[in-house]
C-alpha cells in the first residue's frame, strides 16, 4: 500500500463524480470550493495514536482483522476498503508528498456539472511516475497543453494529468487544466507553518453558477443568497479531539440576541439524537432579509419569475384567519430550541420545537388566538385530552402535532406523546440535558449551538460515545462556528472491543 493506492483511490473517486458530465469547450473554470492539505502525514499520525492500547494498532489492521473474523459477512465497498487500508503507519512518510496539496471544486456555468482539479506541489517524482504508469496501462497521451505533456489516466473521458516538473496536477477535463496550472503556480512558493496540520477549506458562494435542474438551481441560490461573502474552515485532529472551525465573512451586519441559558432546559437528558438552539433577530431588517432570501430561492427555478413575494402571499392568507403575523408573531420571537428523540432501533420517535417569545402574555396570546386560527385555516384544531394538555394542530404520517404553552415558550411536538419528556425535563433539572449542552459554549455568549449523540443512532458499538458539539457566534460582519468531538481514544477502544476481530492481530 503506497502512492499507487492513494492516486488510484483519488482518481477512482474523481471518475465516479465525473461520470456523465458533459462540459462545454472553452468554459471558464471557476473554483467555488478549495481544500488544502497541511502536513497530512501528521494527521495520520494523530489518527493512529488514537488506537494506542486498542485491540488493533491502526485502522488498516482493524479492517484486516475484522474481515478475517467475519468471512461470511459482506464487507465495505471497494473504495471504502481502499481508503481504510491506506490508514497505516507506512503511509505517513508517503503522505508528505501531498503537503500543501490543493483540491479545487466548481460547477460548470452551462449545465451545473461538477468540475475539479488536484495539485500536489511537492512531488519527488514518484507520483508523476505512477500517473505515467496508469496512462500506459489503460490511458494514453492527450493533446499537449501550452507545450506541456498531458496524459489520460484511463479510457476516453477519464481524468487527465499535466506534466509539471516537481508537481502532480490532475484535472477532470481539459477545461479544468487552466485552473490546475494556476493552482500549481500559486502553490509554488507556499510556506506552511511547521506547527499547523489539517485541512483548510475555502468556499466562495458567489462562484456558484445558477445552472442545472430546478432543484439544483434552488440549492445554489439558497447558498448564494445566504449573506456570506466567503467561508473558511479548518479541520483536523488534535490529541483526542477532532475539530472543525469555520469563519464566515458577511455582506451585512448580523445582529440578534444571544441564547438564553434556560432555553436549553427543555431538552431531555435521554433518548435525544440531536438538539439545537438558535437566537432569532426579530428586527424588521432581519425579517426583510429572510423573506428576500426565500423569494430568491423560490424564483431561481425556471418559470417562477412572476411569483408574488412570499410575504405578500402570507399576508393575504392570514387575512381570512383574523391573525396578523407582522404584529402578533414576527416582532415577538426571540429564539428556537429543537430536538429529536429516538427509539431502541435508532428511528426518530418524536420531534419537538420550542419557540421562545418576548414574554408569557405574548405566548398566551399566540397559543389561544394566533395558532388556533392559523391551524383552522388548514384543518380542524381541538383540545388535546392527553395528560400534558394542549392543542392538536393536525396529523403528519399518522402522528399528531401537538402544541402546549408554558410561560414564554410555545412547544410544538410530533410523535408518540412527544411533549412529555420535554415538560418533565423542564420541571426536573436531573432529567434535562441543559447543563450538558450549556457546558459546550464556555465563557463566551453564543448565538447558536447544537449537539449530536452518536450513541442514540441505533448502533450499539457507539452506545456510550460522547456528543458532537457545535457552537456559533456572531461578531458584526463575521460568523464563527466550531464543531468538536472529543474523547475519541475511548471511542475507538470501546468500538474495537465490541466488534469481532481476529485475536492474534497484535501478536
Amino acid at each position: 500500500m503506497g502512492y499507487k493506492a492513494i492516486v488510484i483511490l483519488m482518481v477512482s473517486v474523481s471518475v465516479g463524480v465525473s461520470v456523465g458530465a458533459t462540459r462545454a469547450q472553452g468554459a471558464e473554470p471557476t473554483e467555488a470550493l478549495t481544500i488544502r492539505l497541511v502536513h497530512p502525514d501528521r494527521q495520520l499520525e494523530r489518527l493512529i495514536a488514537l488506537f494506542k492500547g486498542a485491540r488493533a494498532p491502526h485502522p488498516a489492521a482493524a479492517l484486516a482483522a475484522w474481515k478475517r473474523a467475519t468471512r461470511d459477512l459482506q464487507g465495505f465497498a471497494k473504495a471504502s476498503e481502499a481508503a481504510i487500508a491506506a490508514l497505516n503507519p507506512g503511509m505517513i512518510r508517503e503522505l508528505r508528498n501531498f503537503d500543501g496539496g490543493q483540491i479545487g471544486l466548481g460547477l460548470d456555468p452551462e449545465n451545473g456539472n461538477l468540475r475539479w482539479y488536484v495539485v500536489a506541489p511537492r512531488d519527488d517524482g514518484a507520483l508523476s511516475a505512477l500517473t505515467t504508469a496508469m496512462a500506459l496501462t489503460d490511458g494514453g497521451p492527450d493533446t499537449p497543453y501550452l507545450d506541456m505533456q498531458v496524459d489520460r489516466l484511463g479510457r476516453l473521458g477519464a481524468p487527465l494529468s499535466l506534466r509539471i516538473p516537481g508537481k502532480l496536477a490532475l484535472a477532470g477535463s481539459r477545461d479544468d487544466l487552466p485552473s490546475a496550472l494556476d493552482a500549481a503556480g500559486a502553490l509554488k512558493n507556499l510556506e506552511l507553518s511547521e506547527n499547523a496540520s489539517g485541512w483548510i477549506v475555502k468556499f466562495n458562494p458567489e462562484a456558484l453558477p445558477l445552472a442545472g435542474s430546478a432543484t439544483g438551481r434552488r440549492l445554489v441560490e439558497a447558498v448564494r443568497a445566504s449573506g456570506w461573502r466567503s467561508l473558511e474552515g479548518r479541520a483536523g485532529i488534535e490529541g483526542e479531539t477532532v475539530e472543525v472551525a469555520m469563519t464566515g465573512e458577511l455582506k451585512t451586519t448580523l445582529g440578534g440576541p444571544i441564547i438564553e441559558p434556560t432555553w436549553l432546559d427543555w431538552i431531555p437528558a435521554s433518548e435525544v439524537i440531536a438538539a439545537g438552539a438558535f437566537s432569532i433577530d426579530a428586527s424588521p431588517q432581519a425579517w426583510d432579509a429572510r423573506f428576500a432570501w426565500a423569494d430568491r430561492v423560490e424564483r431561481a427555478a425556471p418559470g417562477n419569475d412572476s411569483l408574488a413575494p412570499l410575504r405578500t402571499r402570507l399576508t393575504l392568507l392570514s387575512l381570512g384567519t383574523g391573525v396578523q403575523p407582522e404584529v402578533d408573531l414576527f416582532p415577538q420571537v426571540r429564539g428556537l430550541t429543537a430536538f429529536a428523540t429516538s427509539n431502541q432501533k435508532g428511528e426518530i420517535a418524536a420531534i419537538v420545537a420550542a419557540l421562545h417569545v418576548a414574554d408569557a402574555q405574548v405566548a398566551e396570546r399566540l397559543a389561544t388566538r394566533f395558532v388556533p386560527r392559523l391551524a383552522s385555516a388548514f384543518g380542524q384544531a381541538k383540545l388535546e385530552p392527553r395528560a400534558e394538555g394542549g392543542l392538536i394542530l393536525g396529523e403528519v404520517w399518522n402522528q399528531p402535532i401537538v402544541m402546549v404553552q408554558r410561560g414564554s415558550t410555545l412547544l410544538f411536538g410530533w410523535g408518540e406523546s412527544p411533549l412529555a419528556a420535554s415538560l418533565s425535563a423542564k420541571d426536573d433539572p436531573t432529567r434535562s440535558a441543559g447543563a450538558t449542552v450549556r457546558a459546550f459554549w464556555g465563557s463566551l455568549p453564543s448565538h447558536r449551538l447544537g449537539a449530536v449523540w452518536p450513541g442514540q443512532l441505533g448502533n450499539p458499538l457507539l452506545a456510550d460515545a460522547p456528543p458532537v458539539a457545535w457552537v456559533g457566534r456572531n461578531e458584526t460582519k463575521v460568523t464563527q462556528d466550531v464543531v468538536r468531538w472529543t474523547g475519541l481514544r475511548g471511542v475507538v477502544q470501546r468500538f474495537l472491543e465490541r466488534v469481532p476481530l481476529e485475536s492474534f492481530i497484535n501478536r
